[in-house]
């Protein structure tokens, strides 16, 4: 977890709550996909498709709340639609919060995390 985030509470956790968690289940989401096709296993396919159904609901749902509760869409969009056939809610670009750049700037800090366990994992050294 990240330190920053074990310090906040209130709108703050919750912005950063609600700007993190829909990236990691999309991540998890577009690792699923790969799933048919790939794994041999009816139990890891079937494990596969539920975390599609379950987490799709799941980010929608975060979605739908960051934008009534704070004014922003947690999601950065692909060109011509929402992520991996999520509904596009608007916006069009990088997410953007009526109180300032907090979701903005979590978001890179995000994927630099994402970027930075993947290296972890794999034990490679950024330069």
């Amino acid at each position: 977890m990240m330190p920053a985030m074990m310090q906040t509470t209130g709108a703050e956790f919750e912005q950063a709550f609600l700007t993190m968690i829909p990236m990691h289940h999309q991540n998890a989401s577009d690792m699923a996909a790969l799933a048919p096709g790939r794994a041999a296993r009816p139990e890891l396919l079937q494990l596969a498709r539920n975390i599609v159904s379950t987490r799709g609901q799941e980010i929608i749902q975060m979605r739908g709340w960051a934008q009534a509760w704070y004014g922003f869409d947690p999601m950065p969009m692909r060109m011509g639609g929402g992520m991996s056939g999520l509904p596009n809610t608007g916006g069009g670009g990088m997410a953007r919060s009526t109180a300032g750049s907090v979701p903005t700037a979590l978001i890179a800090l995000g994927a630099l995390m994402l970027a930075e366990r993947w290296l972890l994992r794999r034990r490679i050294t950024p330069r």
